[in-house]
């Protein structure tokens, strides 16, 4: 669903051959930098992540220009409409791509920090996701995912994971609660999964932990 504010916007939308393909397209590009390789990459993923890839401009930008020029050429049967309508829908993408959307990304990957993530974390990893954290912090989700590990040297499923490790050995130092418990609190669904992740942080299992706690906190339970 795309929103409009505006009532004087227009949406047009193109239908294109069933063997028609935005990859292919693009291909053909010559993308030698790894910031056109990038642009291009962004928008086939927003493309099969939204179905869709909007773009904000006016009526006297020149895409907009140039996408009244094909719906035009269309209208009156101009020659060769689908082929010039194709290579200048083609133009348009990249430009507004890189007018818009990657001087965007620039922009807040600027400003991302990594104690923003973590206060992020720490209020949501009970129940996260990658790609709720991309909205967020207002990426696309595998843009997102790798400027994490870039930023952190950690990807972002290790820092959920290492957060909810810490909550959990602080959570198995409380006799009134139980594993069970622990293991929905913190946000895993699978008790074999946990255990698994826990032994590979930790280098013992839940109940080792427990006990050693219990002992140190002078704790016991017979």
């Amino acid at each position: 669903t795309i929103k409009v504010s505006d009532k004087n916007a227009i949406i047009v939308k193109f239908k294109l051959d069933n063997d028609f393909s935005w990859r292919k397209q693009l291909e053909q590009v010559d993308a030698n930098t790894p910031n056109e390789q990038r642009l291009s990459t962004l928008f086939l993923e927003k493309l099969n992540q939204d179905r869709a890839f909007l773009f904000t401009t006016t009526s006297v930008m020149w895409g907009s220009q140039n996408l009244k020029g094909i719906i035009q050429d269309y209208l009156n049967n101009v020659a060769f409409n689908g082929t010039i309508g194709l290579e200048l829908l083609k133009i348009i993408i990249l430009r507004n791509l890189r007018e818009q959307n990657f001087k965007s990304n620039e922009v807040k990957e600027s400003t991302f920090k990594d104690e923003t993530l973590d206060q992020y974390i720490d209020q949501h990893y009970n129940d996260i996701s990658l790609a709720q954290a991309a909205k967020y912090f207002g990426f696309n989700r595998n843009y997102f995912s790798t400027m994490v590990k870039e930023k952190t040297g950690k990807s972002f499923v290790e820092h959920v994971d290492e957060r909810r490790m810490k909550e959990a050995r602080r959570l198995l130092a409380k006799p009134n609660i139980s594993l069970k418990e622990i293991i929905e609190t913190i946000g895993y669904s699978s008790k074999s999964f946990f255990y698994k992740k826990f032994k590979h942080y930790y280098g013992m299992t839940p109940a080792e932990m427990r006990k050693r706690l219990f002992r140190e906190a002078h704790i016991n339970l017979k």
